[in-house]
């Protein structure tokens, strides 16, 4: 099984944005807080790029 620090270094090293365990758990609020408003469990986020900004902590 790869290192997961391997992973996280390839991806940095090729550009590529990614978010954590605690960035996806904020971005899950979010989606519950877009449904909420809409009288829904939760509206999902479509876009990648989206989903990437919303989740990234700090």
């Amino acid at each position: 099984m790869p290192d997961p620090a391997a992973v996280v270094e390839l991806l940095e090293e090729r550009g590529v944005r990614y978010t954590t365990w605690d960035g996806w758990l904020q971005l899950d609020e979010h989606e519950r807080g877009l449904g909420e408003e809409r009288g829904r469990e939760r509206i999902e986020v479509v876009s990648r790029e989206e989903m990437v900004e919303l989740s990234q902590v700090g």
